[in-house]
């Protein structure tokens, strides 16, 4: 192993002390970035309730601006195992062309109609 001199050694005294420093900061700021974001969604939950209450769809703030309830429909991912299995399927060596193609439209339904949910988020429009 290479030894260092002792110019070479307190530079890398100094760069160690203030790597450990900055890592020290940034787990710092992202505990504050984790307690100002749950705050907000505790909030943003008392706007969103509000707004339904009031069957509000938007406030219109001072600027033009606008704070606007979005209602965003995601569906369930497909993961590649499920892709596998189900491709596997229309795969087997006794299936006929017409039995492939069927399982292939099975297969399109069931990605089509896959299990959905709804979530209401708040938009800010500059």
């Amino acid at each position: 192993m290479a030894t260092l001199n002792n110019v070479e050694e307190d530079l890398v005294t100094k760069h160690v002390s203030q790597w450990i420093d900055l890592n020290e900061q940034i787990k710092n700021y992202q505990t504050q970035i984790t307690e100002l974001k749950s705050g907000l969604k505790i909030v943003e939950s008392e706007i969103i309730r509000s707004m339904k209450d009031n069957q509000l769809t938007n406030f219109e703030l001072a600027g033009g601006k606008e704070l606007k309830l979005k209602v965003v429909e995601s569906k369930k991912s497909l993961t590649p195992k499920w892709f596998k299995n189900e491709l596997i399927k229309c795969n087997s060596p006794n299936n006929s062309k017409e039995q492939v193609l069927a399982l292939v439209k099975e297969l399109y339904t069931k990605i089509d109609n896959r299990p959905s949910k709804k979530t209401e988020k708040l938009q800010y429009i500059e």
